[in-house]
């Protein structure tokens, strides 16, 4: 459930709010736009979150408008939106229209008029939001022609390679989950790979559902998905998949089963369809350990793999997929847990691997 508040904005938030600036930077969607600094964030600020995970933020000010013009009277007291911004991943699902009604709910004792500027490039989609959703007023444009198309204007006719990037929320306990912490620290394309990334419910069936609704709206080439291994030593990219489900814990929904078959009558096991052996191998030249696992267990990590190839074998024969574990973080190891990983060193793996996808 995507919850949407106003909040304070601490040091953690601001750091997620920079990393979410930084990604929006990599997107290329907006003219002149540059990471946040800490001086360049604000209150109020309402944010988007997943379980916990920053999905989408708007924050801005209010001022009285000085002079006159068009649509406003001189003295009107106005509410300025800086900054809106949504991770691709959570897009069409409404976030973005409910960031700005609980803004706007909360703004409107204050201002007569609530006012925002855009550098978007995708105008058309922009309009239609502001317009449309958020119930905009348009009021001026602003074009420019330079005398020969600037680089940066030039698009990719062969566009980007499509990553589905999963992971699943914290479980057993557990306050975070090692994979979606560094999933959250990937950049948003890798090379020519762009990444979709996807929370997903640590729950039987549930998870296979989530994702293959994302999977069938996306039509990816690439499907990865990530789960957290206590006790692994290594980032493991998981050679095969089998039918059963053996939970030694509950998931998160209180189901436990044991030596029950996923699919009745179905295969028996399926195999990864990523290049498992050169994405470790990838991972070890960046300096990081890594090695290929012939088990990934049958919690529901196994269950999502299982059902995701079943997917790509069914309907989305086009689509290659995979799973890799991750160990714990260092910070989850601590008090001799077991090995664990910098947080930064397994997102540095995971970026590895995803370069080796594109050479394969």
């Amino acid at each position: 459930m995507i919850e949407i508040r106003r909040e304070a904005l601490t040091d953690e938030t601001a750091a997620r709010l920079m990393a979410l600036s930084a990604l929006w930077v990599e997107e290329g969607c907006s003219f002149g736009m540059v990471k946040n600094d800490p001086e360049d964030l604000r209150e109020p600020l309402w944010t988007a979150r997943d379980n916990g995970v920053l999905a989408g933020y708007l924050f801005g000010h209010f001022y009285r408008q000085e002079k006159r013009i068009s649509v406003v009277e001189p003295g009107s007291e106005c509410f300025e939106v800086d900054e809106l911004y949504v991770l691709p991943e959570y897009r069409s699902r409404g976030v973005g229209r409910r960031l700005f009604a609980v803004m706007e709910a909360d703004v409107r004792p204050q201002a007569a008029f609530i006012t925002l500027t855009t550098s978007t490039k995708d105008w058309r989609k922009v309009l239609k939001f502001y317009a449309e959703d958020a119930g905009m007023i348009f009021h001026n444009a602003y074009f420019f022609k330079p005398a020969a198309p600037a680089p940066e204007l030039t698009p990719d006719v062969r566009g980007p390679k499509k990553l589905l990037l999963t992971a699943f929320d914290p479980f057993g306990g557990e306050t975070i989950n090692a994979a979606a912490e560094a999933a959250a620290l990937l950049p948003r394309r890798v090379g020519g790979i762009e990444i979709t990334r996807l929370t997903v419910p640590t729950v039987f069936y549930r998870s296979i559902e989530t994702v293959t609704q994302a999977a069938r709206a996306l039509r990816p080439d690439f499907i990865l998905c990530l789960g957290q291994a206590a006790g692994r030593d290594a980032v493991t990219p998981e050679r095969v998949a089998v039918n059963i489900n053996d939970a030694r814990i509950p998931d998160n929904a209180g189901n436990q089963p044991v030596d029950a078959p996923i699919f009745p009558g179905e295969a028996a096991a399926y195999f990864s369809t990523l290049p498992v052996k050169a994405m470790a191998e990838a991972i070890r030249k960046a300096g990081l350990p890594a090695r290929v696992s012939d088990s990934a267990g049958t919690f529901v990590c196994n269950h999502l793999l299982y059902g995701v190839l079943r997917l790509c074998a069914r309907e989305l024969p086009g689509t290659r997929a995979g799973f890799i574990h991750v160990p714990l973080t260092d910070a989850q190891a601590a008090g001799g847990r077991g090995p664990g990983l910098p947080a930064v060193d397994i997102a540095r793996a995971l970026e590895a691997a995803i370069a080796a996808l594109e050479r394969a």
